[in-house]
């Protein structure tokens, strides 16, 4: 309904909004008919928000840049204010968390994406494979899956559904056992890096007058992990070195670990604290960051810190292909007490060779994960993920393998 006004202010104010309404539809019918034009809808839980946000900024702004259109589709409780962009469309699912409303749910985020009229969807979580693979069916649209985890897996039928167009890895171990698990499927597999920017500077021991600090950045899963870490730090004091260290994280283990930090008397140089947002901005002001949990995962927080110049010191079962020991990191067994001071010892000890570390380890960042080569790559494989569909004339079948949760 149009208002008149009679302020002459007002009719002009009007005026100037039908204008701008009128040219973003238009724009919008533009964005949609040109050739090459991609309007992806990205599908995540809220623990993709939570450990991938940079990654997924990094996605929206770029195709915010090209002037593509995107929509998330993501859970109501998700903390979302990292990840989005003006030009983004957030759609919240589920809407109602409630397992009497599944159907409910899935019209309303159907309703909204038919207005929206996507290209291409992009599951980015196991827990948001239903909700794809049912949009993708009702639009005949074709949808990609990426995996972040060896371990969070999605099942076979939605891999090889017939709206399935590939299967996007973010790490070489985890696109070896997808390859693997996955060989019976048709669908297509591309490794895509995690991708974020690497700054001018070298963050480690940087300030050489400060005191020495010292990053954990993971869930706090298991207490178990840290005794043999937190007793190589407590000999490090004991030692004379000076440091303070950060464990950032949230899990089931985190009073237990509070408790073993009092009981060493650690509490007047080593701190637990929940997660922080933007997380980079501690690691900027940050000299060493040190990987305790190996679980498969692409682990963000570890390209983040090496991006800023961060020396790394992690657990010798790591599997990153960015990690060489000697050259852009020191490995220690994480049961080992005396391996973790023994590798510590070296970073605090000799401030060059760290410095040489977190250098080596930032100039592999920028040949292998630069945002650019991620961006550029995902949007290729969304304009292919058309021709790479394969329509069967057999219909959709849910499997009792699905992974999918809707309280997520």
């Amino acid at each position: 309904m149009l208002q008149i006004f009679f302020s002459t202010g007002n009719i002009r104010l009007v005026i100037i909004e039908i204008q701008m309404e009128l040219g973003t539809k238009e724009n919008s019918e533009k964005t949609i008919t040109d050739k090459g034009v991609v309007r992806p809808v990205v599908f995540a839980g809220s623990q993709d928000i939570r450990e991938y946000s940079s990654v997924l900024r990094h996605l929206m702004v770029s195709l915010a840049d090209r002037s593509d259109l995107a929509a998330l589709v993501c859970p109501a409780h998700a903390d979302c204010n990292s990840v989005l962009c003006p030009s983004v469309e957030l759609i919240c699912h589920p809407l109602f968390k409630i397992p009497i409303f599944i159907k409910q749910n899935q019209q309303e985020v159907l309703d909204k994406l038919v207005k929206f009229k996507p290209t291409v969807l992009h599951c980015f979580s196991p827990s948001k494979a239903k909700i794809t693979a049912f949009i993708a069916e009702q639009l005949s649209l074709p949808y990609l899956l990426t995996f972040n985890s060896a371990g969070r897996l999605y099942s076979r039928a939605i891999a090889s559904a017939k709206n399935c167009a590939g299967l996007i890895t973010s790490t070489a171990a985890i696109t070896e056992k997808v390859t693997r698990l996955y060989s019976k499927c048709n669908s297509h597999i591309d490794q895509v890096n995690i991708g974020t920017f690497v700054e001018d500077t070298c963050a480690c021991f940087s300030n050489s007058p400060a005191i020495t600090s010292m990053v954990v950045a993971q869930d706090l899963k298991r207490s178990s992990q840290f005794e043999s870490f937190l007793n190589a730090a407590r000999h490090l004091a004991i030692d004379g070195y000076e440091f303070m260290l950060a464990i950032i994280g949230t899990g089931p283990a985190s009073r237990k670990i509070r408790a073993m930090v009092k009981t060493m008397g650690l509490s007047n140089m080593v701190t637990v604290i929940a997660g922080i947002k933007p997380i980079r901005s501690v690691f900027e002001g940050a000299d060493i960051f040190i990987q305790l949990d190996v679980d498969g995962s692409a682990n963000s927080q570890l390209i983040e810190a090496m991006s800023v110049g961060m020396a790394v010191a992690s657990s010798k079962d790591n599997k990153s292909e960015l990690l060489i020991e000697g050259k852009t990191a020191v490995f220690f067994d994480p049961h080992d007490e005396l391996s973790v001071y023994a590798s510590l010892k070296k970073l605090l000890s000799k401030h060059e060779f760290a410095r040489e570390l977190a250098a080596d380890a930032q100039q592999q960042i920028l040949i292998h994960h630069s945002v650019s080569v991620m961006t550029n790559s995902l949007i290729d494989i969304y304009k292919n993920a058309q021709k790479r569909i394969k329509l069967s004339a057999e219909p959709y079948i849910e499997s009792k393998e699905e992974t999918d949760q809707d309280s997520d």
